[in-house]
């Protein structure tokens, strides 16, 4: 009889050491949780404001749609993979509230979880980098570069004068600096250039009778184009002209560019055709130098998968 009451007592204190030993493993892991949660949060919240900015300076002009496409699938790519690990946070918080489930699944389940959120978080260090990138990438692109080619492209031209290369490279050098001193910043980080190149004409018409009209007619396939069909394919003949200058500038700043291997330009050119190039001047005219010019926005992004 003593024999048995000393079992049911010895089964008792087994079972209490065992039930605290539990509920202390799962306070642990609650515990841990709760940390992971906010790092998640400050993380989620770098994400979004970097994506606020981008939208803001969109809405203000100050950078290219193809910029902000680029700079939101980045933060899409990193987003997604916090919208991951907060659905991970959430499915093992909910495994803790459950003593019986906790304790079936802590070793072979919780336990190789929470060590690869742990490894996760472990490389904040290296997404935050990234976001720093991100951000001074969004601050940097201002602004768009505006070349007045006025003197280049007169009234149907496209092509830089022979002659007046050197000029011209000139004019573009700044920006080729401005971008290479950018880029060197980040020398250890795998990015890419943008350049987006967007031309501009102004509204007269083109002689059907000319060589242009007989030029523009033949690169759309078609003898039936419209004034503004016509002007859009001139505005963009001007935006890839000044492509072809930046491209030789660039390879001539190649032994400037550090980690070279690292850094991948990519060049976008688009027609505007007859737009106005800059909302804010009101008293354009039709034949308006000011509208046969050529602007360039730019980043330097870094690479995110």
């Amino acid at each position: 009889m003593m024999r048995n009451k000393n079992y049911i007592l010895f089964l008792a204190i087994t079972v209490t050491l065992f039930s605290c030993v539990g509920a202390k493993k799962m306070q642990q892991v609650t515990e841990k949780l709760g940390t992971l949660q906010t790092q998640h949060a400050e993380e989620s919240g770098k994400i979004a404001t970097i994506t606020s900015v981008g939208e803001a300076k969109l809405a203000e002009r100050k950078i290219d749609s193809n910029i902000n496409v680029r700079l939101q699938q980045r933060l899409l790519v990193v987003q997604l993979q916090m919208d991951s690990v907060k659905k991970e946070i959430t499915a093992l918080q909910n495994l803790a509230t459950d003593k019986k489930a906790f304790r079936n699944a802590y070793k072979k389940e919780i336990l190789p979880r929470l060590a690869e959120l742990d490894s996760f978080y472990k490389r904040y260090q290296e997404r935050i980098k990234v976001y720093v990138m991100l951000q001074d990438g969004v601050n940097t692109a201002d602004y768009y570069v505006l070349f007045d080619l006025a003197a280049f492209f007169g009234p149907g031209l496209y092509n830089i004068p022979p002659g007046q290369e050197q000029l011209a490279i000139q004019s573009f050098l700044p920006l080729v600096d401005s971008l290479v001193s950018f880029s060197n910043r980040y020398q250890d980080t795998k990015r890419t250039a943008t350049l987006v190149i967007l031309g501009f004409a102004d509204g007269q018409n083109i002689n059907p009778e000319g060589a242009l009209y007989d030029t523009l007619s033949y690169m759309l396939g078609t003898t039936s184009a419209d004034k503004e069909l016509l002007n859009k394919k001139l505005s963009e003949l001007r935006a890839l002209e000044l492509i072809k200058q930046l491209t030789i500038l660039f390879k001539q700043k190649a032994d400037e560019i550090k980690s070279s291997g690292q850094l991948n330009v990519e060049y976008i050119g688009q027609g505007k055709g007859e737009e106005y190039p800059i909302p804010s001047i009101k008293n354009y005219k039709e034949d308006d130098e000011r509208r046969r010019i050529v602007l360039c926005y730019w980043a330097v992004l870094p690479d995110v998968q």
